[in-house]
């Protein structure tokens, strides 16, 4: 009867333990990471006897966790990844929508510039017509501004939003470290492992992973290790480490990341990947950096190639011909120190070479000088390219479209950061504020001889187009006037005759030699510098059809701009013209081509985004599957328990009465 008795207690003490358990599992079914609790029993071993072995009831061993630690690690890897994914689209749609607004993008702002440029060059003496080309250009600059000031709000957000996120890792880092020093205490004292504790630093290694892609390593004595970035820990057993955030060295308006153990201090800006700290920056990296360049790359080129061609045509803003003033202005290169000797007490100055403005790239580059050389490296590209001595001339060199003059003293090993472009577009700004200093005029001006009743003298049909001027080094304005004769026979054949400082020049035109390629109708082209050899100009002109001996063509500055368009129509040609990428697109299509990167990048995004989406909801389901509180389940659990608690209270009832049986017989 004491056996009966027994094996009713250890079943009444088994059906409360699970009926415990079954009320805890219902009280957590909103607790979030909870996992199920089973209680596992076994038989209690039996008494032998003669007639056999005789159960003795039952006994709990364990209350047991209903996880899966590949099926947690799943959840964690998806949920980090689809938190990159998530800021990535979210602030690359931002982007993607303030760059290709109808109204609010550059591609408006373009248009309506050289809009105005076109009206001017239809009415070159319009006072009016000249101050649109000024407001249209002060609008244009305004507009590179505004897009810039837009994106470095986001670059603040970013900063921010990466301060918080790791002001929360570590915040989790220490709550896990002290996780793991109750699991360990907890599991010695008891000797079973305390399911809740496990749950809740699950829980925490999930939010972790939300914020970085996160590596955890189980001990032997029940904690974790916790690594982020190339395997630098964050948690180490009962101990945490610091994630600490600080200004780059190479650009100080932007975060580089540090992992602080108590002996060393490792920068994980480049190994930081998934969650949401590392879309914020791979969104910095990939996007924002990329839009800001190339802003600036379109808003230098833009300036510079305006600005070239302004300085060609020529103004009466004193009454005078005076060459055309740059119409903007815009910052140079930005350079930043990033390793340099103590007698080091200069930096590189680098400026846009004008010339070569359309080679400019839009990325950024380390200067490197190991005591003889600069090796001069693309920061996007990996690619070097180095200049010794030979390739440095009066201190400088150039290389796609920048030139860096190192003319000061160096010491080996000084480093520099240059972001030629990073600056171009919060710095685009307009340098005219009268109308009358716009040069819409040609700076030389071409025309037939003229004869003493001011009519042409010439008896041919030869023509001479308008000069093209490509450059003019300081020559502006040009005081002389060149004059072309045809002569016929000079003994080199027919040609024009041509005096220039004093010095006598033939220029061979022979128009009846066409097994020599010479077409009459598109006529012959002439170089400024090359044919002529007029010091520091440059450009051409054409003539074309037959003149007579003694026709005479004139070049020479243009003193009276009355109805004079040539410079305005070059400037409107520019919108056509493929200055941008080597000389393969132009304004247009270069700001076309970043909104498309953008656009593609964004859609790009998305689309992983929603279909991580799934993934992740799938591994949560598979974890919740097995891990989940079922309320219909754990109801009829409870039934059960209930129903077997009371079978074995009436076990002990049994047994009771069957025990004052016996004693009321003996006391008899």
């Amino acid at each position: 009867m004491a056996g009966t008795m027994q094996t009713g207690i250890s079943g009444l003490m088994a059906a409360q333990r699970s009926l415990a358990t079954t009320s805890h599992n219902i009280s957590n079914v909103n607790t979030d990471g909870y996992s199920r609790q089973r209680v596992e029993q076994s038989t209690r071993p039996p008494s032998g006897t003669g007639a056999g072995f005789v159960g003795n009831g039952t006994q709990v061993d364990t209350v047991r966790r209903l996880a899966d630690q590949n099926l947690i690690e799943n959840v964690r890897k998806n949920t980090s990844e689809f938190e990159r994914l998530d800021t990535m689209a979210g602030l690359s749609g931002r982007v993607d929508n303030l760059l290709a607004d109808a109204d609010a993008g550059l591609s408006p702002a373009l248009q309506d510039y050289f809009a105005a440029l076109d009206d001017l060059a239809n009415d070159p003496n319009s006072t009016t017509a000249k101050q649109q080309v000024l407001s249209a250009a002060d609008s244009l600059a305004t507009r590179f501004n505004t897009l810039d000031q837009r994106t470095a709000e986001l670059e603040r957000e970013v900063n921010q939003q990466m301060k918080q996120k790791v002001t929360e890792l570590n915040q989790l880092s220490e709550a896990v470290a002290d996780l793991n020093r109750e699991i360990v205490r907890e599991g010695n004292r008891v000797g079973q492992p305390p399911n809740d504790l496990l749950d809740q630093r699950d829980e925490l290694l999930r939010e972790m992973a939300e914020i970085t892609d996160v590596r955890v390593v189980e001990q032997a004595d029940g904690a974790v290790n916790v690594a982020i970035g190339s395997g630098q820990p964050v948690v180490n057993g009962v101990n945490a480490n610091e994630l600490d955030i600080a200004p780059s060295d190479g650009d100080p308006e932007q975060f580089d990341l540090f992992v602080e153990t108590p002996s060393s201090r490792t920068n994980v800006t480049r190994n930081i990947s998934g969650g949401s700290l590392g879309g914020l920056m791979e969104f910095r990296d990939d996007v924002l950096n990329p839009v800001n360049d190339d802003l600036g790359r379109i808003a230098i080129t833009v300036a510079e190639e305006m600005n070239r061609q302004h300085n060609l045509g020529v103004q009466f803003d004193s009454g005078e011909p005076q060459p055309g003033a740059d119409l903007f202005s815009v910052a140079p290169p930005r350079v930043t120190s990033v390793s340099v000797s103590d007698d080091t007490d200069s930096q590189p100055e680098v400026s846009f070479d004008r010339d070569n403005i359309g080679q400019l790239t839009g990325q950024n580059y380390r200067m490197e000088f190991d005591g003889d050389e600069w090796t001069v490296t693309n920061r996007s590209t990996g690619d070097s390219e180095t200049f010794g001595e030979d390739d440095i001339d009066d201190g400088q060199f150039s290389m796609e479209g920048l030139t860096f003059d190192v003319s000061d003293e160096y010491a080996e090993g000084d480093r520099f950061e240059v972001q030629p472009t990073r600056n171009g577009a919060s710095s685009i700004d307009t340098r005219l504020s009268r109308p009358n200093q716009v040069a819409a005029a040609s700076a030389l001006i071409s025309g037939e001889g003229v004869g003493d009743d001011g009519q042409s003298s010439n008896t041919g049909t030869g023509e001479i187009s308008p000069v093209q001027l490509t450059a003019a080094n300081d020559s502006l304005p040009f005081d002389d006037e060149i004059e072309l004769e045809f002569v016929q026979d000079e003994g080199e054949g027919p040609g024009f005759s041509v005096e220039v400082d004093g010095e006598d020049i033939f220029l061979p035109y022979n128009p009846d030699d066409p097994e020599n390629g010479f077409d009459i109708q598109q006529g012959k082209v002439f170089s400024l510098s090359d044919d002529l050899d007029l010091d520091g100009l440059d450009g051409e002109f054409t003539i074309s059809g037959e003149p007579r001996e003694g026709d005479t063509f004139t070049i020479k500055g243009n003193q009276n701009a009355v109805g004079d368009n040539g410079n305005a129509l070059a400037m409107v040609g520019l919108e056509d013209l493929e200055t941008m990428d080597g000389g393969n697109s132009t304004f247009q299509e270069a700001y076309s081509s970043l909104v498309g990167d953008v656009g593609a990048n964004t859609s790009r995004s998305q689309s992983n985004r929603d279909a991580q989406e799934t993934l992740l909801d799938q591994s949560v389901e598979a974890r919740e599957a097995l891990s989940g509180v079922n309320l219909d389940e754990e109801a009829a659990n409870m039934l059960r328990f209930q129903q077997a608690y009371a079978a074995s209270a009436q076990v002990i009832s049994v047994s009771n009465e069957l025990f004052q049986t016996l004693l009321g017989a003996v006391q008899r």
